[in-house]
């Protein structure tokens, strides 16, 4: 999803050096002027959130059912970024 995000902000030559800043400007820039779907908001962030407790937390446990909706969120995500780009081509 953070790859989706980059490719996003790179049409804008927009970047980044850190995560929480590239998932602020994909905020601002097309979850707020309603071009991506709020809850592309609200995964990333869950995600993101997971990541963190995983890297740095002392544990993280997940359900299966957890994992498999975080996963069908990447998908959608990234289905959802992939078609936007496509229809915002040049």
């Amino acid at each position: 999803m953070f790859y989706g995000v980059l490719a996003l902000l790179a049409t804008r030559q927009s970047e980044t050096s850190m995560q929480s800043g590239a998932i602020s400007q994909f905020d601002q820039l097309y979850v707020k002027p309603a071009l991506l779907p709020r809850d592309f908001s609200r995964w990333l962030h869950d995600a993101f959130l997971n990541r963190q407790a995983a890297d740095y937390g002392s544990e993280l446990n997940l359900s299966r059912e957890d994992i498999d909706a975080l996963v069908a969120h990447a998908r959608d995500f990234l289905a959802g970024v992939r078609q936007f780009l496509g229809s915002s081509g040049p």
